[in-house]
This record gives structure tokens, sequence and C-alpha cells, in this order.
């Protein structure tokens, strides 16, 4: 028979009102709660003292440990956040906290993200703060009479708070402070997404605006926002996604697409939102596929191209006289391209344009009229024989739908940084392929977009070619890790987890202020 051990550990504590409590990897701290407050550091083996900081704490009932080890404690009566030095006791910053008028000062504390988290019962609110400078970040409602305690829940980011008269413990969305249901799907723990972050970084010919997506198993997906001249508006925008995606099972990438494009209904989900959505949309399917170890073209329906052809834009970066573009075109075809695209017209009109084009045999006249009025594409259709290409600003299978039905181009053009994702590209090509209409997509806006319109690519089989700002290239390769395999006019694409690559750090150090 084995020997029988007492299962629990049972201590005497130092002080005379043991209250609050937090782990750390250097012992257990615990508060005296008799004024003024001693908190007292015991080790795991056998509870003995290993430490000791007096205070001028009063009332004390929340502590936390902040990354570098310093002690944080919620001083009631003096209405602060007072922060020490665990092996010193040395206090080094102390915040006033609301309501500011001392009518009622903070209880449960907890660190989470590189920010302060605290509730305040008299305000019936939990706030965040900046640790930096004592600055109220965000808040959200308790929903109780009387809220003390408050602790992350370590699988799905959410925020337990416990309210002592109705004797309730909630589970909030700590951004949006709604009540959540309990996940009833089964004991198999899902994975939740716990941060989102945009940056702002130096493009080629503008800033450009990409999104990291965290989880709470240590997986970061990577996205791109189409962004233009106006890229500093669209970085704020996406740096505020945050409250509608924290807590959000990533795998369900359908759902959220859904979720984000019904949220913006009432302000039209075109264009500005597409482009939010694309990103997110991006970053998700990136998370999965690392998940799985898997390409994203393996999660689209699995490799249909071992390679895929491109065809080549911004060849003619600099270049003003014909002898200039003939000489660029020669090295660019002398590269392995079989296709160009140019647009060193300025002015005239697009009929007038594509007719005297026609007897050259174009493979395709991009955009003639603006994406606005299909009766004006319609019209240039009737009046021209050459074929047309259109779709880089036409967002969701929504806006494609009348160009296929109608007939109005022999080619479509869709950014998968812009028209809503991976998610939506595919099922543009589908519906496409429907119609015996070749896609070619609009890969010129950044990296992101070449790789994800690549992804996609990979599996659809009304593929034509991928485009590639050619002159790019050399920058591109600069801020990836691992570089894109480019040659011979094919592109090869990865086959590594997810897009298959990274933005360098050293890149992402290089921050664009907005």
């Amino acid at each position: 028979m084995g020997t029988k051990v007492d299962p629990c550990l049972k201590w005497n504590t130092p002080g005379r009102q043991p209250n609050g409590l937090q782990a750390s990897q250097d012992g257990l701290w615990v508060i005296d709660q008799i004024d003024p407050n001693d908190i007292y550091l015991l080790s795991y083996d056998n509870g003995r003292e290993l430490n000791k900081i007096k205070t001028r704490a009063l009332h004390s009932s929340g502590i936390t440990i902040d990354p570098q080890g310093n002690v944080w404690v919620a001083s009631t009566f003096t209405f602060e956040l007072i922060c020490f030095d665990q092996k010193t006791g040395k206090e080094l910053v102390a915040y006033a906290t609301p309501p500011y008028d001392q009518s009622g000062g903070p209880h449960g504390t907890e660190w989470r993200d590189g920010k302060l988290w605290f509730n305040v019962p008299i305000t019936g609110r939990i706030f965040q703060m900046d640790p930096t400078d004592g600055k109220i970040l965000h808040s959200i409602p308790c929903h109780g009479d009387r809220a003390h305690g408050i602790a992350w829940d370590p699988y799905d980011a959410s925020l337990w708070c416990v309210d002592t008269n109705r004797r309730v413990i909630y589970k909030l969305n700590p951004f949006t402070g709604d009540i959540l249901s309990l996940d009833i799907r089964s004991s198999e723990r899902r994975m939740k997404i716990t941060n989102v972050t945009a940056s702002h970084l130096p493009g080629s010919r503008y800033a450009w605006v990409f999104l990291h997506i965290d989880t709470d198993e240590g997986i970061r997906g990577l996205g791109q926002v189409s962004s233009g001249p106006n890229s500093g508006m669209v970085a704020a925008a996406a740096s505020r996604l945050w409250p509608l995606l924290i807590g959000e099972d990533p795998t369900r990438i359908e759902y959220i697409w859904h979720k984000l494009y019904a949220g913006f209904n009432s302000l039209g989900s075109h264009g500005f939102v597409s482009a939010l959505i694309s990103g997110v949309d991006i970053a998700l399917w990136d998370i999965r596929g690392k998940q799985l170890g898997l390409p994203i073209y393996d999660l689209l329906g699995g490799r249909f191209h071992d390679r895929l052809i491109l065809y080549s834009n911004g060849w003619f970066s600099g270049c003003t006289t014909p002898d200039e573009f003939a000489q660029a075109a020669v090295k660019t075809v002398a590269d392995g391209h079989t296709a160009i695209k140019l647009d060193p017209f300025h002015g005239g009109h697009a009929v007038r344009l594509a007719n005297r084009l026609a007897p050259y045999r174009i493979g395709w006249f991009e955009e003639p009229v603006p994406p606005e009025n299909w009766d004006a594409l319609r019209q240039f259709r009737d009046r021209s024989p050459v074929p047309v290409c259109v779709g880089e600003r036409l967002y969701t299978r929504w806006q494609f739908r009348p160009v296929l039905e109608q007939k109005l181009a022999e080619y479509i053009m869709p950014d998968v940084i812009r028209t809503g994702g991976i998610s939506e590209l595919k099922k543009i090509a589908t519906m496409a392929e429907a119609f015996f209409v070749p896609i070619s997509p609009h890969d010129a806006t950044g990296p992101v977009t070449f790789m994800a319109g690549a992804q996609t690519m990979m599996t659809t089989p009304n593929f034509f070619r991928l485009e590639i700002a050619y002159s790019e290239l050399e920058v591109y390769q600069k801020l990836i890790d691992p570089p894109f395999d480019v040659r011979g006019g094919y592109c090869y694409v990865s086959d590594r987890p997810g897009l298959g690559h990274e933005l360098r750090e050293d890149y992402l150090a290089q921050a664009v202020p907005y």
C-alpha cells in the first residue's frame, strides 16, 4: 500500500488579516489588510516568509505582478494603485483611480498585455490603465452591486468579475462589457483571438497598412488592408478593430467575415469596410494554415497548379520616352515574362484609344471607364472590339455579379486586400468559372497582396495570370522572410504553413506615424 498523503497545504500566514493573493514565479504574495498594509512573499514549498514589503497602502485587497516583477497593490482607502520594487520594497509610482473624489477606491487588479486592469465597486466599472502614465484607456460596466475581484480567463481572453452582494460571478467581454455565455461545445478548448494590431509601414508609393492577429495558442496571423494615399486614416480604423475580434475563435473564418460585413451594414460594407475585412480575413487564413501546418492553398481544395504564370506591371518605372519604354520591355521579356502591362497614356478617349490599339491584338484593355457606371462600360463594349478586364475597384462578389451576368468583361481582376480577402477572392473566382471568365488578380499593392493572391490562385481552375509589380519586387524581397521565389516569369508559391512568409522584424520597427 502506498503512503497516504494529505492533498492540502495549510500554512499559517504572517500578518493579522491576510486578504489579496497573487502567485508568481518567485512565490506566493499575500496582503495583510490591517492598516497600513504589509505584503509578504511566501515559499511554495513550506509557506516560509521570503520577503516583506512595508507599505503606506490602506485596506488593500487587489495585488498583481507586472512582467518586470514589480508588485502593484490596489490601495482602497488611499484611492490609488501603488507599485513597489519587490526586492527593495521601494515605492516606484502611485496613480490615483476613478472617481478621483475619495468616495471609493480600487479593489481587484490584474495585469494583461502591458496594461493594468482594476475595478472600483462604487463606480460599478472595470478600468484599463496605462502603467506608464496612469491614463485611463478604457472602462466597462461590472454588472453588479458591489464587484470586488477580477481575473482573466487564460483560455478565451474574457474577464471574470465577482459581485460580493449578489454572490454572482460574471464572465465579461473585456472590451464591450457584455456578459458572455459559457462555451458549451465540448471539453475540447477552442483557440481564441487575444489581440489585434495595425502597422503603418513604409511602402513603395505610399505607406502600407498591415494587420497582425494574435491568439492564445501563440499563433500570429498576418494580413494587409488596402490603403492608398490616405493610408493614415485606414491604419487608424484598422487599429480599432480589436473590440469586434478579441475572444472570437479565429478558425470560424466565414462567421467572422459575415460578422464584420453585417456590422457595418448601415454605412455600406464595400470599399473602406471591405478593405478592413480583407486584412482580417487574410490573417485568419494565415492562422489556420499555421495551426494545421499547411499552406493556405491546401485548405482551399489543394494545389491545382504547380506554379503560377505572371504578367509584369511597373516594369516601365521611370520611363518617359518611347526608346526608354522599348528598352525596359526588352529587359523584362529577357527576364522570362511573356506578358506585360503598360499605361503610359495621359488623357484621351477610351474608345478612340482602344480602337487604335486593336490591330496590335492587345490581351486586354483595363478598366476603360470608372467602376461606378455599368452603362458606360456597356457602351465601351458596343463601340470597341478589344477584350476588357475590370475589377480592381470592385468589392465583394455582389459587385462582380452584374459584370458576369451582363458579359461586360472577358477577364476579371479582383484585389484580395480590397474585395474581401481570401474567402471572397475564392468565391468570386468560382462564380466567374461558371461564366467561363478567367481571373487574374490585381496584385500591385504590397507584399501580402501578392502572397495572398498567389495562395488563392494555386487552387483556381480558371486562373489566367498573376500580376506582379515587377519594379517593386526588389523592395518586397527586403521586407519579407523568406523572399518570394519568382523566376523565369513564374511564381513558385511557398508550401510553408499559412501564407508562407512573414514581415521582417527590422521592417516592422519602421512605423510611420498616423
